[in-house]
């Protein structure tokens, strides 16, 4: 069972129905078996110290409804780094829950202790979250207008797989996909969540790859998908990766030989991303082919 400092949520974790903390008095204790307990959400909303926010760009999960928050401790804030990134203090909680046609199917807690990030996942069953096993994915049966899919609710290996590829783990909570608000804006050094780009629709392109490509794509692998580069390293590109079909990444004016779109639409051998879609998002694959069918 994962761990938490009591310094870093004694002021999240309330009893229910009490305005108590609970874990006063011991050091440590352990994450709660249930969302009540956590304390997250409480009274029809949510505990009053945790802030809502939203990446400019965010990320496909299968068509979920998603809300997101941030918890810092008390006189803490997000500073910025010599390499433009951002550092995060000690007891900083991050939460992401998903929903399913207005319903919660989990909620994800990315939570920084001993200068680590670690994970853990809840997953719901009426009106209470219940504390999962992330030894293992878990599957939930969801109702879509094709007929029922399996959910896949990550394991703890997987949530590292896309979150530690990235420079910080904190991935939709950074510089370059924080959407600026005034109850976060004395928290956080400046953003700037803003595509350059030469026109509007190449502008959708490269926010989607940032929401949803980045985060692997970053300069520490083979294939670069930052903004900078991005353009550059896709058009009239031959593929480089042995895990991905022999071609060209974007032919312009052609996107049905263009590789990028055949992962990303799922009509190739491997697709993209790898982890976390059963539900593929139309509108940006029509998005991405229109993008290739006007390049010149």
């Amino acid at each position: 069972m994962m761990r938490l400092a009591l310094m870093c949520c004694c002021a999240l974790v309330l009893s229910c129905g009490s305005s108590e903390p609970v874990y006063l008095d011991a050091p440590t204790g352990q994450l709660p078996d249930t969302m009540s307990e956590l304390g997250l959400y409480r009274g029809g909303g949510v505990h009053d110290d945790v802030l809502p926010y939203t990446p400019a760009f965010p990320l496909w999960s299968s068509g979920t409804q998603k809300e997101r928050f941030i918890w810092l401790p008390e006189g803490e804030e997000v500073t910025a780094a010599e390499d433009g990134t951002w550092s995060f203090p000690e007891g900083t909680h991050l939460f992401k829950t998903f929903a399913w046609n207005g319903e919660k199917v989990e909620t994800r807690v990315l939570f920084k202790q001993d200068g680590e990030w670690d994970f853990a996942v809840y997953g719901w069953e009426g009106e209470d979250a219940f504390l999962l096993d992330t030894s293992t994915s878990h599957s939930v049966s969801l109702a879509s207008e094709g007929g029922l899919f399996d959910y896949q609710i990550p394991s703890r290996r997987q949530c590292r797989t896309c979150h530690e590829a990235a420079p910080k783990p904190a991935l939709g909570f950074q510089r370059r996909q924080l959407a600026p608000g005034p109850e976060l804006d004395p928290l956080v050094p400046p953003t700037n969540p803003t595509v350059d780009a030469p026109d509007e629709r190449t502008a959708e392109v490269l926010g989607y790859l940032r929401g949803n490509c980045v985060h692997c794509h970053n300069g520490r692998t083979v294939f670069d998908l930052r903004q900078e580069v991005a353009l550059e390293n896709l058009i009239d590109q031959p593929t480089a990766s042995s895990g991905v079909e022999v071609g060209i990444r974007v032919v312009p004016g052609d996107p049905e030989a263009s590789v990028l779109l055949a992962v990303l639409d799922g009509e190739s051998d491997t697709t993209m991303p790898p982890l976390g879609v059963q539900i593929r998002d139309e509108s940006a694959i029509r998005k991405v082919r229109e993008w290739i069918r006007e390049l010149d």
